[in-house]
C-alpha cells in the first residue's frame, strides 16, 4: 500500500503517517533534535555547545507537548506517543534515536547533561515525561530491534564527532556551519 497506510511494523495496523503534517513535523524535529545533537558534540567551545543544547532541549520540550497522555483503566496517567494515545508515528521514530543517545552527551558533555538532569533547561514535569517516554519507546519491539548491544561501542563511534575529527558528510557539514539534516 501507500505510505499513508503503512503500519508501525508490529502488525497491529497502526498508521505510521496519519497525514502529511507528520512528515513536516518529522523534518522539523529532525532539524531541532538530530542536527543539534551533532552540534552539541562538535562545537569547539562550551558556550557554543550550551547554545546548541538550549536549541536541542527546546526541540525536545516542543515535541513532548505533542506526546499524548491519557487515563489508564485504573485511573492512573498513561503516556502515549506523538499526537497519539495508543501507537507511535513517524515522528516518534524520527526523534527516539537521539533521545536514546543522551548517554553519549552525558559521556562527552557531562556538564551540559548535568544541567538537564538538574532541570536547568526544562521543568521537572517535562523531564519526568521525557524519561517515561524514552522507557516506553525503548520497550517497543520495533525499537528493541535497532538497539546497540554495548553503550561503550556507540560511545566510541561518536568520539570522532566529540573531538571534531569526523570526516563523514555529517562531520564535514557541521564543521562548516551547516546542519546534519541538510546533507
Amino acid at each position: 500500500g501507500d505510505s499513508d497506510s503503512d503500519d508501525d511494523g508490529d502488525g497491529d495496523g497502526n498508521i505510521l503517517i496519519p497525514d502529511e503534517s507528520y512528515i513536516t513535523d518529522a523534518n522539523r524535529f529532525n532539524q531541532s533534535i538530530c542536527s543539534t545533537f551533532y552540534k552539541i558534540l562538535m562545537q569547539p567551545t562550551e558556550e557554543m555547545q550550551s547554545e546548541a543544547f538550549a536549541v536541542f532541549v527546546k526541540g525536545i520540550v516542543d515535541f513532548l507537548q505533542h506526546v499524548q497522555v491519557h487515563s489508564g483503566n485504573d485511573g492512573s496517567s498513561c503516556g502515549g506517543y506523538y499526537k497519539s494515545k495508543t501507537s507511535p508515528t513517524i515522528v516518534d521514530y524520527t526523534v527516539i534515536p537521539w533521545l536514546l543517545r543522551l548517554f553519549i552527551l552525558r559521556h562527552y558533555r557531562p556538564k551540559i547533561l548535568c544541567q538537564l538532569e538538574n532541570n536547568d533547561y526544562m521543568s521537572t514535569n517535562d523531564y519526568q515525561k521525557l524519561m517515561e517516554y524514552i522507557t516506553r519507546m525503548k520497550e517497543l519491539p520495533s525499537v528493541q530491534k535497532t538497539l546497540w548491544k554495548d553503550d561503550d561501542d556507540l560511545i566510541a563511534v561518536y568520539e570522532r564527532y566529540a573531538t571534531g575529527t569526523a570526516e563523514s558528510q555529517v562531520g564535514q557539514a557541521v564543521r562548516s556551519g551547516k546542519n546534519a539534516h541538510d546533507i
